[in-house]
C-alpha cells in the first residue's frame, strides 16, 4: 500500500514526520559538536603534552651536560676529595661552587667508583633509596632520573662520573620547582598537567600547583578511575620514570553537552512553533487554494481558447507570407546572425540552383558567386556571420555577376538590409536578388551605339572628340605630347559610284579592320564620316608617329578591294598634328589635321611636308606643327 503524505490528504502526519526528521537531525549535529569539542581539546592536550615531554627531556639532558662540564672543571678539586674525604673545608668548598654553578640545587654527594659514599649529607636528604640508585650507577646499570620524597623535601637526581683515574660518582639533587613552573606555563584553560611515576601504578607526582609533598591531601595520591576517564593526552617522557598527562576538567565536556543541548532544544521549540502556525495556515488557505485551482482552470480554458485563435492567425499569416515570397519575381534569400541560410523563394531557387532542403548549414559564400561585372573579380562573402553594415554597402551599390547552376553568368542588382528583433539588435539578413541581365544588356547596347559608328564598329565623332578633349586637358596637366591623325580616302566614290553603296559599306569594313590592325592596341581610331577615318596616339613621339603613319600608307597602298572581280586600288591623304597644352582648344587641332589633309588634295604621287612652329608662316605660337602626308591611287 503506497502512503502519500503530502499536506492535502494527510497535513498532520506530513508535520510529524517534519519534526521528526529534525529531532533526528538536530540529534545528529548536537553529537557532531560534541565530538567535534572532544577532538579539539584532545588535540589541544597532545600538542601540549608533546611539547612538554620535550622541555622536561631537554631540562634533564643540560642538567646531566652541566654537571659532566662541571665535573671536568673541578676535577682537580675532586680528586683532592677522593684523597681527603673528611677534611670539612675542602667539602664545603665544594658545596660552596655546587650551589653557586646550580642555584637549584638541594643537596650532593661523592661516591667512590663502587657506589660507596665518601661524603656525608647534612641535609639528610640523601636517604636509603638515593643510595641504591648511587650503587647502581656505579655498578655500571643505566640510570634514569628518580623523584625522591622524604620529610623535609622532594626533588630529582642527576648523577655523571668524574674524569678518569678515578671516575668517581658525583650525586646531586635538584628542586622540582622548574618542572612545576613547566607544567604551570603551559596549562591550557580547563586542563590539568600531571607528572605520574611509572613505576608506582598511576602515582601523582608533580602538578602544575606543585609536588605531591606541597599539595598534601588537595587532590589524590594517585589517578582515580573518574580521573582515568577524562584524560585526553598521555606521553611517556624518555629516559625517565615518568609520563605527563593532560585530564581535563570534571565540568568541561559536560557543561559543554549540556549548552548544547539546550540549543538543540530551543531550535526544535522553534521548529515546532512554526511547524504548528504552518499547519494552521494550511488548513486556512486548503479553500482558498481549491477556490484558486477553480479559477486557474476557468483562466487556462479561456488561454488554450485565445492561443488556438492566435495560432490559426499566425498559420493563416505564414501560409500568406509564404505564398507571397513565392510570387515574388526576384529572388529572396534569408539568413540569421550566424549566416547560415533560413529561407529561399522559387526564384532564388532557380538562380542558385540550390533547394531550400539542401541548404541546411549552408552560408552565403556556399550558394552565391558573385564577381565584379567588369574586372570578373570575386566578391567574398563571410562565412559564420551575417553581414556587415559596410559589406552591405559594397554589395548594393553596383550590379554584379551573378554564376548560375547551368554554367551561366547573369547580371544581378543586390538589395541587402538587417533583420533586427525587438531589442533593435541584429538577428541576420535578407537579400532581395533581381535579375537584370536582360535591362544592363540594353543598356550596354544603347551606350555602345552612342559611341560607336553602326557600320564599322569604330568610336564615332562625339566619342572621338571626347577623347581627344580628354587628351588635350591631360596634356596641361603632365605637359605630355600626343599625335592625332587624319586620313581620308581617295578613290572611295568611284567604288561607291561604281559598284554601289553596298561595295562601299563593306570597302569601309576592310579598312576599319585594316587601320584597327595597324594602330597600337592603346591609340583609337574611329570613323569621323564618310570616308574620313583618324588615329588618336596618345603619349606618342613625333617620331613613332611618323613611323605608324608610313605604316599605314603603306597598308592602304598594298590594299586591293574587289567586288564582282573588279579589283580596286585605293590612296588616302594623311594629315599629322602634334599637340600639347599650347593649344587653345579640340577646335584648332581637328582644323589643322583637316587643313593638313586638304591641302595635299592637289598632288599625285608621294609627298612629305611640314611646318615647324618657328617658320615664317606659323607665326602664330599656338599653332600646331602640321605634317602632310599623302598619296594618290596607282
Amino acid at each position: 500500500m503506497k502512503v502519500n503524505l503530502t499536506t492535502d490528504d494527510n497535513p498532520l502526519a506530513f508535520i510529524g514526520v517534519f519534526l521528526l526528521l529534525i529531532a533526528l537531525l538536530l540529534t545528529m549535529i548536537t553529537v557532531q559538536r560534541i565530538e567535534s569539542f572532544r577532538a579539539y581539546h584532545s588535540t589541544l592536550a597532545n600538542n601540549t603534552v608533546d611539547i612538554v615531554a620535550h622541555e622536561i627531556l631537554q631540562l634533564m639532558d643540560e642538567k646531566r651536560r652541566l654537571l659532566k662540564l662541571f665535573s671536568s672543571y673541578e676535577a682537580e678539586h675532586l680528586e683532592q676529595l677522593t684523597v681527603s674525604p673528611t677534611n670539612p673545608v675542602l667539602v664545603w668548598d665544594l658545596e660552596d661552587k655546587i650551589f653557586n654553578y646550580f642555584p637549584d640545587s638541594l643537596a650532593f654527594t661523592l661516591a667512590n667508583p663502587i657506589g660507596e659514599l665518601l661524603i656525608n649529607d647534612d641535609s639528610e636528604l640523601i636517604e636509603q633509596r638515593s643510595r641504591h640508585d648511587i650503587f647502581d650507577f656505579a655498578a655500571g646499570l643505566d640510570h634514569l632520573p628518580q623523584i625522591h620524597s622524604n620529610p623535609e623535601q622532594y626533588f630529582y637526581d642527576i648523577m655523571v662520573r668524574t674524569e678518569r683515574p678515578s671516575e668517581h660518582v658525583l650525586f646531586v639533587a635538584f628542586d622540582t620547582g622548574s618542572i612545576v613552573e613547566r607544567l604551570r606555563n603551559s596549562r591550557q584553560p580547563s586542563h590539568q598537567l600531571l607528572l605520574i611515576n611509572t613505576e608506582q601504578e598511576n602515582l601523582i607526582e608533580i602538578t602544575e600547583n606543585g609536588s605531591r609533598q606541597e599539595i598534601g591531601d588537595a587532590m589524590p595520591i594517585v589517578l582515580t578511575p573518574e580521573m582515568q576517564g577524562r584524560i585526553l593526552a598521555d606521553s611517556r617522557i624518555p629516559n625517565t620514570h615518568w609520563r605527563l598527562v593532560d585530564i581535563a576538567d570534571a565540568d568541561l565536556i559536560g557543561d559543554y553537552s549540556t549548552d548544547i543541548a539546550k540549543q538543540a532544544i530551543s531550535v526544535f521549540i522553534v521548529f515546532l512553533i512554526s511547524s504548528v502556525i504552518m499547519t494552521w495556515l494550511t488548513f486556512r488557505n486548503k479553500h482558498r487554494r481549491k477556490i484558486a485551482e477553480a479559477e486557474l482552470l476557468a483562466a487556462k480554458g479561456r488561454l488554450e481558447y485565445e492561443i488556438e485563435e492566435r495560432t490559426q492567425e499566425l498559420r493563416e499569416s505564414k501560409d500568406l507570407a509564404e505564398i507571397t515570397l513565392s510570387s515574388i519575381s526576384d529572388g529572396v534569400i534569408t539568413t540569421n546572425i550566424m549566416g547560415v541560410i533560413t529561407a529561399l523563394n522559387k526564384t532564388a531557387e532557380e538562380l542558385t540552383g540550390w533547394h531550400l532542403s539542401h541548404t541546411e548549414g549552408c552560408t552565403l559564400k556556399d550558394i552565391l558567386q558573385l564577381s565584379e561585372i567588369s574586372s570578373d573579380t570575386p566578391k567574398q562573402l563571410p562565412t559564420n556571420r551575417c553581414l556587415s553594415s559596410d559589406e552591405i554597402q559594397d554589395l548594393n551599390a553596383d550590379p554584379l555577376q551573378l554564376r548560375c547552376a547551368d554554367r551561366n553568368n547573369r547580371v544581378v542588382q543586390l538589395s541587402i538590409s538587417e533583420i533586427t528583433g525587438y531589442d533593435d539588435r541584429v538577428v541576420g539578413n535578407v537579400l532581395v536578388v533581381r535579375d537584370i541581365t536582360d535591362a544592363h544588356h540594353l543598356t550596354h547596347r544603347i551606350s555602345w551605339q552612342a559611341t560607336h559608328d553602326a557600320l564599322t564598329g569604330l568610336i564615332n565623332r562625339l566619342e572621338f572628340e571626347n577623347r581627344l578633349k580628354d587628351a588635350l586637358e591631360r596634356s596641361r596637366s603632365d605637359l605630355a605630347d600626343h599625335v592625332l591623325m587624319y586620313l581620308d580616302l581617295d578613290q572611295f566614290k568611284v567604288v561607291n559610284d561604281t559598284c554601289g553603296h553596298i561595295a562601299g559599306d563593306e570597302l569601309l569594313k576592310q579598312v576599319s579592320h585594316l587601320l584597327t590592325k595597324t594602330a597600337r592596341r592603346n591609340d583609337t581610331v574611329a570613323r569621323l564620316g564618310g570616308d574620313e577615318f583618324a588615329i588618336l596616339l596618345e603619349y606618342c613621339p613625333i617620331d613613332r608617329a611618323l613611323s605608324l603613319a608610313e605604316d599605314v600608307r603603306n597598308a592602304i597602298r598594298d590594299f586591293r578591294f574587289t567586288w564582282d572581280d573588279k579589283p580596286f586600288a585605293l590612296g588616302v591623304s594623311i594629315g599629322v598634328v602634334s599637340f600639347n597644352a599650347g593649344f587653345n582648344g579640340l577646335t584648332q587641332i581637328l582644323s589643322a589635321a583637316d587643313s593638313a589633309s586638304v591641302r595635299c588634295s592637289g598632288y599625285h604621287g608621294f609627298v612629305k611636308h611640314w611646318t615647324r612652329r618657328n617658320s615664317p608662316s606659323m607665326a602664330n605660337a599656338s599653332s600646331p606643327s602640321m605634317i602632310i602626308w599623302w598619296r594618290t591611287a596607282t
